[in-house]
């Protein structure tokens, strides 16, 4: 039993809302904290807390066995992914 199935024409609700607004609203409203963060501290301390994120989170998703398992690891990844952005531009 998979936590999130795709149907035949590459859609699925639940599919589409993991790959699609979820991530990107998390990752988008993410994105302004997590850049003034970098801005007042030490980026390569946040650059680490932000890779390690996104991998555990990404890592994990291969042993989800509840759609609620992926939402919050897709969430995580979101986060992640916002934090390796901020970091690396000045």
């Amino acid at each position: 039993m998979h936590a999130c199935d795709r149907d035949g024409a590459g859609g699925g609700t639940e599919y589409e809302a993991l790959a699609g607004p979820l991530f990107t609203v998390i990752y988008v409203f993410a994105g302004v904290p997590v850049g003034m963060w970098a801005d007042k501290a030490n980026r390569r301390n946040i650059l680490l807390i932000a890779l390690l994120t996104w991998s555990i989170a990404t890592a994990l998703m291969g042993a989800a066995t509840a759609y609620w398992h992926l939402v919050l690891l897709r969430a995580l990844q979101g986060l992640g992914e916002a934090g390796l952005l901020d970091t690396h531009i000045d």
